[in-house]
Parts: structure tokens; sequence; C-alpha cells
């Protein structure tokens, strides 16, 4: 093995999502509902339903969390932020009781008055809040943090040779021969955002000309995928079923735990960062279980151990206290100085820009 590949396979976690909003009839125009005053008072009792991405809440954190608040925790999986958008939306806010969505999700339904006013920043584990930007919720009335990463390649050293290794998001539309079929997520904004970086546009473009370029891209190389899901990913990886293909930084670092041959690269475009927060919708009907849970993972020990499993960082101070020493220690945590200038951090994509996602990825998927 050459000191390069060495170099790479120790570094194989380096750490670091919008389509169309869907006018779907039942969208609230009440004003937000807004937290009693006075102080708060945990649940002890009764259910929660939640939504959330499908690799987040393991039957452990599930049994830990009920175990320690005596609520019964019941967990719908979504797999892209507009399939739960959809469900708030029809529901007028009483679908869920707390759901995990992208900041950008979370800027959305807060416009459009379907979070519940909460003020997270003042629950018993507000404190516990880092200092990020939170553009999308200036003061965390509405949302807290939950996790957060970033979106790159993933591949497997021992079939993709360290020639053929990808280096750019171009070698994910047009991988080596050795990769065989290769993985994308089916996000629409992540998609049409790496392809327009990897045909030199700008992620959020409503350029004609770009997104003509991104989408002439994506038809080119739809042979070249053999799935179009978020889902499973870690297994296809750690199976052999696939070898390279667009994913989280924490997709990588579980794939690590098993295979040390699975290496996460920074495309040279930039790695797109994501932040995940947890948000209660308007008409949630298990309101004050839902603040519970909300409080609950703003203590960094649950947060942590939470971490471990999933292998992203979270916005909580301290947590990293109770980290394993597998997470510690993984680069995927750590971003080298010689990467920190490809992260790519930016806010809400346009409705025109989201509407015109939408139109290139249906395309794509066709």
């Amino acid at each position: 093995m050459s000191s390069t590949t060495a170099h790479l396979r120790a570094m194989r976690a380096i750490t670091g999502t919008v389509a169309v909003a869907l006018l779907v009839a039942g969208c609230s125009t009440s004003a937000p509902t807004e937290e009693p005053s006075g102080e708060f008072v945990p649940a002890t009792s009764g259910e929660l339903n939640i939504s959330a991405w499908n690799d987040y809440f393991t039957d452990e954190v599930i049994e830990r969390f009920e175990a320690s608040t005596g609520i019964t925790l019941n967990v719908d999986v979504h797999n892209t932020n507009e399939e739960v958008e959809a469900k708030v939306r029809t529901s007028n806010g009483a679908a869920y009781d707390a759901i995990i969505v992208a900041d950008y999700m979370a800027d959305m339904l807060i416009k459009d008055n379907l979070a519940l006013e909460v003020n997270a920043a003042e629950m018993p584990n507000g404190g516990n809040i880092e200092e990020m930007d939170a553009w999308w919720d200036p003061g965390r009335k509405y949302t807290s943090p939950f996790l957060y990463g970033t979106l790159g390649i993933l591949y497997d050293a021992d079939v993709i040779p360290e020639a053929e290794a990808p280096t750019s998001w171009a070698d994910l539309f047009q991988p080596p021969a050795s990769a065989g079929k290769v993985g994308i997520r089916d996000d629409q904004m992540e998609g049409v955002n790496v392809a327009l970086l990897a045909t030199g546009g700008d992620v959020c473009s409503t350029n004609p000309d770009e997104l003509q370029a991104a989408q002439d891209l994506l038809v080119a190389s739809r042979p070249n995928f053999g799935t179009i899901s978020g889902s499973g990913q870690t297994d296809r990886m750690v199976s052999g079923e696939e070898a390279m293909m667009m994913a989280y930084n924490g997709t990588a670092h579980r794939v690590g735990m098993e295979r040390d041959n699975a290496i996460y690269v920074y495309p040279e475009e930039g790695a797109l960062q994501w932040q995940d927060v947890m948000l209660i919708p308007s008409g949630a009907p298990n309101s004050a279980q839902a603040k519970t849970f909300m409080n609950y993972f703003m203590d960094p020990e649950n947060i942590g151990l939470m971490a471990n499993w999933v292998g992203y960082d979270t916005g909580i101070k301290g947590s990293e206290a109770f980290y394993v020493d597998a997470l510690k220690n993984d680069p995927a945590l750590v971003v080298p100085d010689e990467y920190k200038d490809r992260i790519l951090s930016f806010p809400a994509c346009g409705l025109d820009a989201r509407n015109l996602y939408a139109q290139v990825w249906e395309t794509f998927k066709k």
C-alpha cells in the first residue's frame, strides 16, 4: 500500500439539503402558537410521534429516552425534507409532535406559521446550545440544534485503485469503470447543487444556462447510477454492493467502523455542509412531550451518546465528552486544515430555484 493510500485511509471520514416548496392545501395562515409563560415542566408520561431520518434513532436511543422520561416514542422515517413537509402542511401542523429537518426546511415552516414557538434557548438545557449561525431561527425561538455534517463522496479503496480514486463531483457522474454502478441520494437540492458544482455553476442558481448544463450532466450520467436513494447506503457499502456513492460523512464513519477501506472525499469543488434541527409543528397533539424531547436532546450526554452511532457532530456544548474513542479520533469530526476552504455553507435557496430544481431532478429520474 502506498503512503498516499495510507494517508487517505487514515482520513477516511473527513467531516465537512432543497426542492420545490410543496404548495399543497392546508397551509396555516394564523399567527405562530406561542409557548405559555411560566417554568418549563417536563412531561413524565404519554406518547410522542416524531419523524426523522432513517439512520438517527436506534433501538438503544429510543429505549434510553423512554426509560429516562416515561414517554413512549414512536419514530416515523422520512427520506426527504419535502416528504415530511407535505405531511405537516396537509395536517395544519398536526401530523407529528416533533420533526428533525434541515435548516432550510425549518426556515420555510417557520415563515409559514407551521412551527410552535417554544424558546428553546430558555429551556433548562438551552444554555448548552453552541453559538452557531442559526440564520433560519435567530434566538432559537422555534428550533433546537441536533446534528450537522457534510456531503461528499465515499468510495471503496479495495475496489477502486488509487489512480482512479474520485477527487471531484465530476467523478461521481463519470465514475471509473472499476466503480461499477454508483449511488446517489434521492434529494433534488443536493443532487442538482452538486451537478451545478461539477459543471462550474453556483449553488442555488437560477441561471438557465447553468441549470441546463447541470441537467444535461445528470441525464447523461443516469445509466451510471445503480441506486437513487439515501436509505441503506451503509449496508450497500459494507456488503460491497456499491463501491462509490454520494454520501454524508456520518455514513462514512459508520462504514469505517466495519471496514477500513472506505474513504470519504472532499470534492475539489466543495463539500456541502448541512445542519439538522428539531422543530415542533404548530399543531402538535402532544406538545408537552415534544418539549421534553427537545430539552432531553439538548443534554450533552444524551446527544453525545447518540452521536457515537450516527457519526455526526452536534450543536450542543460538552457532547464531545461522551464520544467513544472511535469517534473522538475519527477525522469525520475534525476538518484538516487543507480541506477547510472546501466546506460550502449557504442559506435556503429561493422559491424560484427550488421550482427549477424540481423540474431538473424529475427529468433526471425519468
